[in-house]
């Protein structure tokens, strides 16, 4: 069993690098939550580019996640389009402009850092992480 000095130091290691992350989150007039939803639209399948499927991949309340798509409408990253097959529905996609400014994401510096890590380690971190992550939701809905 580990020891309670174990679990702090970890504890603080992941609030550590949560808080350098976001700290560099804040990039090119942006803010770590309007990269992330662009990071999202650029990677989700078309079907799933709306507001309600940002919100639930994000587990956010989809006010706030409608803000932040408004937001980077107004900046011209995002814009609305009529869906193909269902022209009742509107999807959200990258404009020029996002795709653009996707070019200075501030993950890159992730990906730099992640980069000159030897890959059993890469792999290690991945699985742990995901594991934490697993845990921790379970964690958090039990003390709702």
């Amino acid at each position: 069993m580990i020891d309670m000095a174990s679990l702090e130091n970890t504890a603080r290691l992941i609030e550590q690098t949560s808080r350098a992350i976001h700290a560099v989150g804040h990039r090119e007039g942006l803010f770590p939550a309007q990269w992330a939803a662009l990071r999202y639209f650029r990677q989700a399948p078309a079907e799933a580019h709306t507001v309600a499927d940002l919100a639930r991949f994000q587990h956010l309340q989809r006010g706030t996640v409608a803000r932040t798509v408004r937001v980077l409408m107004e900046k011209g990253l995002l814009k609305l389009r009529t869906d193909r097959d269902d022209d009742t529905v509107e999807r959200i996609e990258i404009t020029p402009g996002g795709a653009d400014a996707l070019r200075h994401d501030p993950h890159l510096d992730l990906f730099a850092a992640l980069r000159d890590l030897p890959p059993d380690r890469i792999e290690g971190l991945t699985r742990g992480l995901a594991a934490f992550l697993d845990r921790f939701e379970a964690v958090r809905r039990d003390h709702r």
